[in-house]
C-alpha cells in the first residue's frame, strides 16, 4: 500500500509537471502566434506594395509600349530602353515569384499552426482525463484505506475475543476437572460411608456442599461456554468479514494499480505529446524565420522595383524629350525639303515656258502643252514622322 501511494504521488508530481510543461506550451505558441500574425500583417502590407508595384508595372508597361511607338525613328534609344524594360520585367518576375514562395511558406505556417493547436488541445484533454483518473485513483486510495484500517480494527478485535475464548475454555477445563475429581472424591466417601455412617454423613454433607458448588460452576461453566461459543460465532462471523474485506481490499488495489498504470500510461503519452508540440513549435519557428527572411527579401526587391521604376521614368522622359528633338529635326527636314521642292519645280516651269515660246517662234504655231506629260510634283504636307505625343495622353 505504500508503494501505491508512492506511485500515486510521483504520478501527481509527474501530472504537475506536465501541466507546468503545457502551460509553457501555451504560452509559447501565443507568442507564435502573435509573430505569425504580425508577420501576416507584414505579409498583407508587402502583397499591397507588391500590388502597387504590380499596377504601376502596367502602367509603366504602357507608357514604354508608347515610347516604342514615338521611338521609331530613335531606333538606338528605343533599343535601350527595351533592353532596360526587360531587365526590369525579369526583376519583377522575380520578386513576384519571391512574394509567392512567400505566400506559400505563410500558408504553410497557418496549417502547421492549425496541427499545433489541434495537438496542443489533444494533449490538455489527455491530461484533464489523466487528472480525472487520478483524482478517481486518490479516493479509491482513500476508501481503501479506510476500509482496511476498520479491517485491521475488526481483525485485532476478533484477535483479542478469540484469546478471551482460549482463556475461558482453560479456564472451564480446570474447573469441569475439579469438578470430576471432586465427584470421585464423592463416590468415594459414600462407598466409605457404608461402614463409617458417622464419617459419611459428615463428609456427605461436606460432599453435598461441594457438589452443589460444583454443580454451579458446571452450571457457570455452561453459561460461559455459550458466552463463549456466542462470541466464537461472532468472531468467525467477523473473521469471515475481515477475510471478504481483505479479498476486497485486494481487488480494489488491483483496480487502484491498473488505474494508476493506466495514468502513468497517459502521463507518457502526455509527455510524448509535450515533446511533439516542442518540436513542431522548434520547426515553425524555423519556417517563421525563414518566412520573415523571404519577407525583407521581398520588401527589398520591391524597393529595388521602385528604385529601378524611378530610373525607367526618368529615362523614359529623356526619350520622350529625345523623340521630341528628333520629330523637330524631322519636321525642320521635311520643311527643308519642300522649300527646294518648290525651288525646283518653278525653275522647271519657267525654262519649260522659255522652251516652248522658242520652237513657236521659230514653227510660227503654237503648240499646246500636254497636260499628262511634266506635271506640277505634288509635295506631301504630311511630316514623315508623326508627331510625338505626351506620356500622358
Amino acid at each position: 500500500m505504500k508503494q501505491t501511494q508512492n506511485k500515486l504521488q510521483q504520478a501527481q508530481d509527474k501530472f504537475q509537471q506536465a501541466q507546468q510543461n503545457v502551460g509553457l506550451a501555451s504560452s509559447q505558441s501565443s507568442d507564435l502566434q502573435t509573430q505569425l500574425k504580425q508577420a501576416q500583417d507584414r505579409l498583407q502590407q508587402t502583397q499591397q506594395n507588391a500590388e502597387l508595384a504590380s499596377s504601376q508595372r502596367s502602367d509603366l508597361q504602357t507608357q514604354l509600349k508608347q515610347a516604342q511607338d514615338k521611338l521609331q525613328q530613335a531606333q538606338h534609344d528605343a533599343e535601350l530602353a527595351t533592353s532596360q524594360r526587360s531587365d526590369l520585367q525579369t526583376q519583377l518576375k522575380q520578386a513576384q515569384d519571391k512574394f509567392q514562395q512567400a505566400q506559400h511558406d505563410a500558408e504553410l505556417a497557418t496549417s502547421q499552426r492549425s496541427d499545433l493547436q489541434t495537438q496542443l488541445k489533444q494533449a490538455q484533454d489527455k491530461l484533464l482525463q489523466a487528472q480525472h483518473d487520478a483524482e478517481l485513483a486518490t479516493s479509491q486510495r482513500s476508501d481503501l484505506q479506510t476500509q482496511l484500517k476498520q479491517a485491521q480494527n475488526k481483525f485485532q478485535q476478533a484477535q483479542q475475543n478469540a484469546e478471551l475464548a482460549t482463556s475461558q475454555r482453560s479456564d472451564l477445563q480446570t474447573q469441569l476437572k475439579q469438578a470430576q475429581d471432586k465427584l470421585l472424591q464423592a463416590q468415594h466417601d459414600a462407598e466409605l460411608a457404608t461402614s463409617q455412617r458417622s464419617d459419611l454423613q459428615s463428609q456427605l454433607k461436606q460432599a453435598q456442599d461441594k457438589f452443589q458448588q460444583a454443580q454451579q460452576n458446571a452450571e457457570l461453566a455452561t453459561s460461559q461456554r455459550s458466552d463463549l461459543q456466542s462470541q466464537l460465532k461472532q468472531a468467525q462471523d467477523k473473521l469471515l468479514q475481515t477475510q471478504h474485506d481483505v479479498e476486497l481490499a485486494s481487488s480494489q488495489r488491483s483496480d487502484l494499480q491498473s488505474q494508476l498504470k493506466q495514468a502513468q500510461d497517459k502521463l507518457l503519452q502526455t509527455q510524448q505529446d509535450v515533446e511533439l508540440a516542442s518540436s513542431q513549435r522548434a520547426d515553425l519557428q524555423s519556417q517563421l524565420k525563414q518566412a520573415q527572411d523571404k519577407l525583407l527579401q521581398a520588401q527589398q526587391d520591391v524597393e529595388l522595383a521602385s528604385s529601378q521604376r524611378a530610373n525607367l521614368q526618368a529615362q523614359l522622359k529623356k526619350a520622350e524629350e529625345k523623340a521630341q528633338l528628333a520629330q523637330k529635326i524631322a519636321d525642320l527636314v521635311a520643311g527643308q525639303t519642300r522649300s527646294e521642292d518648290n525651288g525646283n519645280a518653278k525653275s522647271e516651269t519657267s525654262k519649260r515656258n522659255t522652251d516652248s515660246t522658242s520652237n513657236q517662234s521659230r514653227s510660227g504655231k503654237a503648240l499646246p502643252l500636254d497636260s499628262g506629260q511634266n506635271p506640277t510634283p505634288y509635295h506631301s504636307t504630311q511630316p514623315l514622322i508623326p508627331p510625338v505625343q505626351s506620356a500622358n495622353h
